[in-house]
């Protein structure tokens, strides 16, 4: 258990025993959510010819695979990665270019709290900036007070990108609910040779292992979501991928 998620998972604790306790507003720790670049308009320069799928806002409850698109209706306990392939080509990306990701989540289950382990090359990409997705919220939690932070480069070191929202006192959000959850903007830190392209993960199954240890009594897991009743909810975490070529 890494020392982000042991800190996440102490404020989870805290506020589950808190029943009934509201707050008079979002409390926001770490790093201050700045609003999504799709809806301030500067999040970087995007070439025509990258590789996006549909977004699920306009496919009502449907999940992901990770060979790009959506699937059939239905699936539960899903987190994807939008657009699912990146695909920037030489003649029109270089360093310095700039793009987003979003992460989502479909859940049939009232859930109270989530945590996302992203891990990316960062000898190829750079993470400048990430946030919630209604502004100090995510769009999941919209309407709730919550507890939010985002952590660049931070609990898992270079790579990473760690992000925690959970509810305050006894709410939650109601299932089943398909929203968006986190933005990230990277940027291309280097580009191939000529002969050569790079092929990388927008990677959130890794620390989804899904199990409690026993010994440490503790849940293994980086990337986990959790009901109002402090269950680990079982989930299909499904990865982006990148491609510069």
């Amino acid at each position: 258990m890494k020392v982000f998620s042991a800190v996440m998972l102490s404020i989870l604790l805290s506020s589950l025993i808190v029943v009934g306790a509201r707050v008079a507003g979002p409390i926001v720790a770490v790093r201050q959510a700045s609003e999504s670049p799709v809806a301030n308009g500067d999040g970087g320069t995007k070439a025509s010819s990258v590789t996006t799928s549909e977004s699920p806002l306009n496919q009502t409850h449907k999940g992901a695979n990770d060979n790009g698109g959506v699937t059939s209706a239905g699936n539960a306990g899903v987190m994807w990665i939008e657009p699912s392939r990146v695909s920037l080509p030489k003649n029109l990306a270089a360093i310095g270019y700039r793009f987003n990701v979003t992460v989502w989540l479909n859940m049939t289950q009232n859930i109270y709290a989530y945590q996302i382990a992203l891990l990316y090359n960062g000898t190829q990409l750079k993470c400048d900036r990430a946030g919630f997705t209604d502004g100090g919220t995510s769009e999941y939690f919209t309407g709730h007070y919550s507890t939010a932070m985002i952590a660049i480069d931070g609990g898992m070191g270079n790579g990473s990108l760690m992000a925690f929202e959970g509810c305050v006192g006894s709410d939650y959000v109601s299932g089943p609910h398909v929203a968006s959850l986190i933005w990230a903007e990277f940027e291309v830190l280097t580009v191939p040779s000529s002969n050569m392209s790079f092929t990388s993960k927008f990677d959130i199954s890794t620390e989804y292992t899904g199990f409690f240890d026993a010994r440490t009594h503790t849940y293994e897991t980086e990337t986990w979501v959790v009901a109002p009743c402090g269950e680990f909810l079982q989930l299909t975490p499904h990865d982006g991928y990148y491609q510069f070529s």
